[in-house]
């Protein structure tokens, strides 16, 4: 019986545990300046955009997964081969925009908010041009 309590217990702890490190890791990654919440669907017009949180970078865009205890992110996008395709009210979520977007061959559904779809656009548009030229 005392195995059995002893066992439940270290279960508990390192239930516990994961929680406090899953609550820590959304609290760092949404606290950081240029993140937004903003969920990915890899493969276009299938299945429900996996939740998570998008931060600009320098000349990339880093996602993260939110159910993960993953410290480095999930997916990371180029600026400079990201390319809005389309863009699209979502229907089943009032309030939230599609982007189709392509990276290389890659093609794939961002959904965000109105407010974080016109920072994201802003931000692609105003990369600067690579020359690849050195002065």
């Amino acid at each position: 019986m005392l195995t059995w309590l002893a066992v439940f217990g270290a279960i508990a702890v390192c239930a516990g545990m994961l929680f406090v490190l899953y609550r820590r890791r959304l609290a760092a990654l949404a606290g950081r300046v240029g993140s937004f919440a903003c969920g990915l669907r890899p493969e276009h017009g299938h299945g429900e955009p996996l939740a998570g949180i998008a931060q600009y970078g320098v000349g990339r865009l880093d996602w993260w997964r939110t159910t993960s205890l993953s410290p480095r992110p999930k997916e990371t996008w180029d600026r400079s081969e990201l390319v809005v395709v389309h863009r699209a009210e979502d229907p089943h979520r009032p309030g939230k925009v599609l982007l189709r977007c392509q990276h290389g061959q890659e093609e794939f559904d961002l959904s965000l908010s109105r407010a974080a779809c016109a920072g994201l656009v802003s931000w692609l548009e105003a990369a600067p041009t690579n020359t690849n030229r050195v002065w």
